[in-house]
């Protein structure tokens, strides 16, 4: 450790587990959970075979000093101390580092290894070698990139947040920089234990997490450097050739923490939450890290394995590794003169500020997709998935330490033409100058390279002069996309910017755009461009084009000629005769191969004219209307109102139809929609009629609690900034009947737009309504347009999705027994197809709610109408004369099933509907339980789950 620091007195946090209470939103009754939770070690284990070397392909220290350009900096770390916190004890991390270390030629180390409190009564091993395993990896790696900086291994008693936070706290007063490969789920009082990360001339590294959004903690503490992953790949030198962002990189935004200052206008993603990860390393399984590891690890239940090596992988590598580089930084600070203190001396976001300041240090990792959720992808600049980069370590450490570890860098000289052609190469070539101008012949540094074309070939994104390129590197370059484009090149000394002004290339194509739908007999305006290979507008076209069409009753465009004032481009008109899927082709008439078809052009029929409905009795109205061009046949529509709700009754060949069957005095609307050709036309002018008669009275309909109830809930939801959650209740009639509507109770505090559904028990969704009018608190009441029959005895589940992530409820409500009112019944769980399920269901907004939760009430209900003389015509049934059809037809806020009136039922799922009922506490032999849908923490009173796709809810 650098002898420039005056250490405080060690005053370690105490080791009892703090009560969760704080962190836990509770209304009425509030449930303390006995400990912080449980943190779990960030890497990954390959496939692995017996082998008593390193494993093939697995990248070794040489390879990753220089691919990170470790190698173009003269110091290693001598005179500091990294702490590495992990839980349990390894026995063996002192002989396993000699094995590695003599393996990669390595200068050896002693590494110190001290309990949570600084003491040698060590704790106990980790009976299936997982954290053995991270200690052996993150030793190793910090070791192999710093080998000049002691090495100090704190082992906390388990693996709590609560233990580890202790052994953290006894790291800091001990070491500049500490490295924890290990995290959590982010929790609500996260914000509280921050400050263990902030301790004068200490710099915190932390793993952001393997397992994709959303973000971890302490990774998601504004006070230490968090680490994302990616997949490295070298180029044929041995040096850095390309990245993309890992699959199972952790980031986001944190549901807790604000945003630093550091970020501000470097995040675009949010402007108030703290964004995680920070930066990046190889973290991916198709670029390994080697590893030395003799415990005894569980490679299978109740099976344990010596291993030796093996190669891991995930974001536990890149935090040791960055640990290095800090570590590197402090040695170049301490060497400054003057001499300058260590890193994060002024303040505890110090190595952040300086980074966030300096993105040209980074590769800037623009591609790549995390899992989890949400799925995040890379992109320029900032992102959730790979941070600013991956370091340039000798241009990092440059920054990070004053620049005092690298000579003056070289300037660089760029040769490149003005003007290009598309298509067209062309020599760039970048020379290294010294200070007195002359080429540096023995330059080995590395430049950076971007294009404003994004389909430029030939230049690397990075490339790493040799001693074989004498300071000249020469690039053969292809420009593809016309106009002024620029390549600026960026290395320790600055940027430079050439503009190239790159003309199209010649036409070698058409493409017709604007043309995808058309109507029989109407004519539909396209336009023709003339286009070069690489998708340049051939401006300099000149020939004559002709057309065809599959259409052979089309009318279409004469042959026309193309002038230099075209520029390249026309627009036509054509007009279809026959509907269907049609085609447009346009051919130059002296070069055949210089053609362009739009394909899949759907030409419907014109839509019907003057529709006329009229009442004729109580039970029948006529229609009649004009023939439309191109129609083949026609379907009628009828509904009870005029803007939504519409379904098919019939068909009919001819231009009259009518409609029986109906209920008197009632006024129906209708519209028809001419079919050919496979394609339906836009429906006709709306008309209607009013039956003779006296309507029946409307039905009377009764729910699960009844509006005046005001329930009393004992514990509130949270979600993160965005999240919309399915919250249901399954209900079942002993009559059969119509589900009119859906409601649900609603709390002060919650807001958004709250949308209504109702579901079979396989998860066929049977109507959709969205809430309007709310008040601020008590039950809210929307109605579907056309009622849904059901069927007696019969599961179904009624839900809404919040418009908001706050939501209220009751645990335990349904573990005393159902309820029933009336004809309806709240069952306390249901058995469908050997899958037992709690009453009280959710899910993400919008998913099928097929998993539950301590048989938690959401306090939605249902309205409900037993059989009537209207429910046929409500439903929306087929009229007996004409052809029946089935439809369902999403139509303003409601999405019907129509055309039978036969109530829906289990055995009515549509193909591909979406969910199965999920087990739960009173699962059948052999079901699991998923605490969380991220397998990182495990609370000791987490909101257990059952079933694969739910959220995790977090009380």
């Amino acid at each position: 450790m650098s002898s420039r620091r005056v250490r405080r007195p060690v005053h370690p946090r105490s080791t009892n587990a703090r009560s969760l209470a704080s962190l836990v939103e509770r209304l009425e009754s509030r449930e303390l959970l006995s400990a912080l939770p449980v943190a779990q070690p960030l890497y990954k284990l390959a496939p692995f075979v017996a082998d008593p070397n390193p494993p093939s392909g697995s990248f070794t220290p040489a390879q990753i000093q220089q691919a990170y350009q470790f190698n173009q900096v003269s110091y290693n770390g001598s005179g500091e101390t990294i702490a590495i916190v992990d839980a349990y004890n390894d026995p063996y991390i002192q002989s396993d580092l000699n094995t590695f270390d003599t393996q990669f030629n390595l200068p050896s180390t002693t590494v110190s290894v001290v309990n949570q409190t600084g003491g040698s009564s060590l704790p106990s091993t980790d009976s299936t070698g997982g954290w053995e395993m991270e200690e052996s990896l993150d030793v190793e790696w910090a070791h192999a990139m710093a080998p000049g900086a002691t090495i100090t291994l704190v082992e906390a008693n388990s693996s709590s947040l609560s233990d580890l936070l202790t052994a953290v706290s006894y790291a800091s007063q001990h070491a500049n920089v500490v490295s924890m490969s290990w995290g959590s789920g982010e929790f609500s009082g996260e914000t509280s234990y921050d400050s263990t990360f902030s301790v004068a001339g200490v710099a915190f590294v932390v793993a952001s997490g393997d397992s994709g959004a959303p973000a971890e903690w302490p990774a998601a503490s504004p006070n230490v450097l968090g680490v994302g992953g990616t997949a490295l790949t070298l180029n044929s030198s041995g040096g850095w050739g390309s990245e993309t962002g890992w699959s199972g990189s952790t980031g986001g935004p944190s549901a807790y923490e604000r945003q630093p200052s550091y970020q501000a206008g470097v995040v675009t993603q949010t402007s108030t939450a703290r964004a995680t990860t920070d930066v990046a390393y190889d973290a991916a399984s198709t670029g390994t890290y080697a590893v030395y590891d003799s415990d005894p690890y569980e490679i299978a239940p109740g099976q344990t394995e010596s291993l030796g090596w093996v190669a891991v992988y995930g974001t536990s590598a890149g935090a040791p590794q960055w640990s290095a580089i800090l570590a590197i930084a402090d040695q170049g600070r301490a060497a400054a003169s003057p001499s300058l203190p260590a890193l994060n001396s002024t303040g505890a976001q110090q190595v952040m500020d300086i980074l966030y300041q300096n993105p040209g240090d980074f590769h800037d990792i623009t591609s790549g997709t995390s899992t989890g959720n949400p799925h995040y992808s890379a992109g320029p600049g900032y992102d959730y998935v790979t941070g600013l980069g991956t370091p340039m370590v000798n241009l990092i450490v440059g920054s990070l330490d004053g620049n005092t570890s690298t000579s003056p860098p070289d300037t660089m000289v760029v040769s490149a033409p003005t003007s290009a052609t598309a298509g067209t190469s062309f020599t760039y070539q970048v020379t290294a100058e010294n200070a007195s101008g002359q080429v540096d012949t023995s330059f080995t540094g590395t430049i950076r390279f971007t294009s404003s074309d994004s389909k430029i070939q030939g230049l690397p994104s990075t490339y790493q002069f040799t001693t074989a390129d004498a300071g000249v590197a020469s690039f053969t370059v292809t420009l593809e996309t016309a106009g002024t484009q620029t390549i600026t090149e960026t290395s320790a000394s600055g940027s430079v910017t050439s503009t190239i002004v790159v003309s199209p290339a010649a036409a070698s194509k058409f493409v017709i755009s604007g043309l995808t739908t058309a109507t029989v007999g109407t004519p539909a305006s396209f336009t023709v461009t003339a286009e070069d290979a690489y998708g340049n507008v051939a401006a300099g076209y000149t020939g004559t084009v002709e057309f065809t069409s599959s259409d052979t009753a089309a009318t279409l465009p004469g042959n026309t000629p193309f002038t230099a004032a075209n520029a390249g481009r026309q627009t036509f008109s054509v007009t279809f005769g026959t509907p269907g899927t049609q085609s447009l082709t346009v051919t130059d008439t002296s070069n055949a191969s210089l053609t362009g078809t739009q394909s899949g052009i759907s030409v419907s029929p014109a839509a019907p004219t003057g529709l006329v409905a009229t009442a004729v009795s109580s039970s029948q109205i006529n229609l009649t209307w004009n023939a439309a061009a191109g129609a083949t046949g026609y379907e009628i529509e009828h509904s009870l109102s005029a803007t939504s709700g519409f379904t098919v009754v019939a068909t009919a060949t001819t231009t009259s139809f009518s409609d029986t069957g109906l209920t008197a005095g009632t006024t129906y609307y209708y519209q028809v929609i001419a079919t050919g050709g496979g394609i339906a036309s836009a429906p006709s002018n709306t008309a209607s009629a009013t039956t003779t008669g006296t309507a029946p009275p409307p039905p009377t309909t009764e729910s699960i609690w009844g509006t005046s109830y005001s329930p009393r809930v004992n514990a509130s939801y949270q979600g993160s900034p965005g999240q919309t959650f399915e919250l249901g209740v399954q209900f079942e009639s002993n009559v059969n009947g119509e589900v009119t509507g859906v409601l649900f109770y609603k709390h002060r505090g919650m807001s958004g737009t709250n949308v209504g559904h109702l579901w079979s028990s396989t998860g066929t969704l049977l109507a959709s309504v969205a809430f309007g009018h709310e008040t601020s608190s008590g039950w809210q009441q929307v109605s579907f347009s056309n009622p849904v029959l059901i069927q007696a005895n019969t599961i179904y589940t009624v839900s809404y999705t919040t418009g908001s992530p706050l939501f209220y409820y009751d645990s335990g409500y349904f573990s005393k027994g159902g309820v029933t009112h009336g004809n309806l019944t709240a069952p306390a769980y249901t058995d469908i197809n050997n899958q037992v399920l709690d009453n009280g269901v959710y899910n993400y907004g919008g998913y099928f709610p097929d998993a539950s939760e301590y048989s938690a009430n959401f306090w939605v209900d249902v309205a409900f109408a037993p059989s009537s003389a209207s429910v046929k015509t409500a439903a929306g049934a087929a009229s007996t004369s004409g052809s029946a059809t089935s439809a369902i037809r999403q139509s303003g806020d409601t999405i019907t099933s129509a055309g039978s009136t036969t109530p829906a039922g289990p055995m009515g799922a549509l193909p591909g509907s979406q969910g199965t009922s999920s087990s739960t506490a009173r699962r059948p032999s052999g079901s699991f339980a998923v605490v969380s849908y991220r397998p990182v923490i495990r609370q000791a009173r987490a909101l257990v789950l059952w079933g694969p796709k739910a959220p995790a809810l977090r009380s």
